[in-house]
């Protein structure tokens, strides 16, 4: 009836038997616990060597090489320029005719708001002198 404890107990006797015979370790900081020195150097920020600059070390030679350049790439080059530059002045002259039809624009723009506004001063001195009377 109680052949399950006797199982277990057999069990137990033969699991102590071969932690026994196991070599032992010696202490864990995870068993002793850790000491506040111990976590205060794992969390602090590990500084790195300082390294001295490359860029003091090294000498920028300054070569005075000739550059060669085929003829026919130096002709398209130049012919690139001159055509941009052609482009910009172009560019240019147009902005300025823009500027100068948009200032013509805003005087005529001027001269008709001021004669609508005179065509409403008008016609409320005719509107009072005329309507209203009658009235």
């Amino acid at each position: 009836m109680f052949d399950w404890l006797k199982k277990e107990d057999e069990k137990d006797m033969e699991f102590n038997e071969l932690k026994q015979g196991l070599p032992s370790f010696p202490d864990s900081p995870m068993q002793r616990g850790f000491s506040q020195a111990a976590i205060k150097d794992a969390v602090a920020p590990a500084r790195l060597p300082e390294f001295p600059s490359i860029e003091k070390h090294i000498s920028h030679p300054q070569i005075e090489s000739e550059v060669f350049v085929k003829i026919d790439k130096f002709h398209a080059a130049k012919k690139s320029i001159e055509a941009t530059k052609n482009k910009l002045e172009e560019i240019s002259t147009l902005l300025q005719k823009i500027r100068e039809t948009t200032l013509r624009e805003e005087a005529q723009i001027a001269i008709w708001e001021r004669e609508v506004m005179a065509i409403k001063a008008r016609i409320k001195e005719v509107s009072e002198n005329i309507f209203d009377r009658v009235e």
